[in-house]
């Protein structure tokens, strides 16, 4: 049904049975609109969400969640656009969701609403906020805010919570009957005001998708991933600051990874490249130390799986990790030394959820590895 509707709205469709094909479709041909279903054989859909949207290749892609779980403010904090909730009865009503979607894609402009009372602070936040093809709109006063979001809903909304001289809740009672509720919003206050941020915060998540920003250099990623703007489209100093934020040593800082590899030269290889950026290594030669080792050290967050291993070889060893239930969210990272046609797709059938090349690029498995650590 999704294929036959995307096509007669004039979209070339893909579908992916799998999380794993799906990454790999969408890092490939970077399509201009993803539905995701939460329960998916391999990967929880929900891990799918946050891989795309960790990846500065993907994070600007619109995504809709189709799911049996009502969790939808999960969905669009992770940066989706809408959550449907199955059983979807009708064929309108799926045609009504990917119309959403759709609409979303094809509207290039985006409205950010800048709820900010003083003039010389919203100067310096200009900055910190992406502008190709972004509309910006300010509002002054909490009166004021209520009649910009009443005109026309904004794609996001950036809230210093002190704009009103009220209680808390009357702010929040007031922008929510204004028109805030479905409206992505990040609180940023200034330094003297974070206990502000907090309850407030606090008190829209209960009818809106709301969080609290304490930085400017992640109201700038948060923003971007909100406005589904691509990182080519920001400028060269807020395009550093995101990659800096993101690709910096305390995303991978204490994260423990095992390396399952029949060869101590690549063993050595790939734990000098992880310990660089202080991640704790732990090592197996064979796929039933893999399992070993792994059943002795529940805090192992990813693996890098050698393919081709003597006896029992890296698809095998996936297939019984996958079968042990607490590894089932596991992050597996098949590694091979030839890249034959298919390969991929066997490392996926077998459980893995990402695939690597030799000689590993370094860049691209820290990049790999950032991507799925990061929550």
């Amino acid at each position: 049904m999704l294929y036959d509707v995307a096509h007669e709205r004039g979209y070339k469709a893909l579908i992916a049975g799998y999380g794993a094909s799906a990454l790999n479709l969408a890092a490939q041909y970077l399509p201009d609109a993803i539905t995701i279903d939460i329960s998916l054989p391999d990967i929880n859909g929900w891990r799918v969400l946050e891989r795309l949207k960790n990846s500065a290749a993907t994070r600007h892609i619109p995504v809709y969640v189709i799911t049996t779980d009502e969790d939808q403010d999960r969905g669009l904090r992770s940066g989706a656009i809408g959550v449907a909730v199955k059983p979807i009865q009708t064929r309108e009503s799926l045609d009504e969701v990917l119309g959403v979607l759709f609409r979303y894609a094809e509207r290039v402009e985006r409205q950010l609403l800048l709820i900010e009372p003083d003039p010389e602070r919203s100067k310096r936040l200009r900055p910190f906020l992406p502008s190709s093809r972004v509309t910006i709109i300010e509002a002054r006063t909490a009166e004021e805010a209520v009649e910009r979001l009443s005109a026309q809903a904004p794609d996001c909304v950036i809230l210093n919570p002190s704009i009103q001289n009220g209680s808390a809740s009357d702010l929040v009672d007031n922008l929510v009957a204004g028109g805030l509720q479905g409206v992505p919003v990040l609180v940023h206050a200034p330094e003297d005001g974070g206990e502000t941020a907090s309850v407030v915060a606090r008190m829209l998540s209960k009818t809106a998708v709301a969080r609290e920003v304490q930085s400017p250099e992640r109201l700038l990623d948060l923003t971007a991933l909100l406005l589904h703007r691509r990182l080519e489209d920001l400028s060269d100093v807020q395009r550093r600051t995101i990659l800096d934020l993101r690709n910096g040593d305390a995303t991978l800082s204490g994260r423990k990874v095992l390396i399952v590899d029949d060869d101590i030269r690549n063993i050595f290889a790939l734990t000098s490249t992880l310990e660089q950026h202080h991640m704790i290594t732990l090592a197996a030669e064979t796929g039933r130390d893999a399992i070993a080792i792994l059943e002795a050290n529940a805090d192992v967050e990813a693996v890098l799986m050698d393919v081709m291993m003597p006896e029992m070889d890296g698809l095998a060893t996936t297939r019984a990790i996958r079968q042990i239930r607490r590894f089932r969210d596991l992050p597996i990272i098949a590694v091979t030394a030839k890249a034959m046609k298919g390969d991929r797709e066997k490392c996926i059938e077998a459980g893995a959820w990402d695939y690597l090349a030799k000689p590993v690029d370094q860049d691209e498995l820290l990049a790999m590895l950032r991507a799925w650590l990061v929550r």
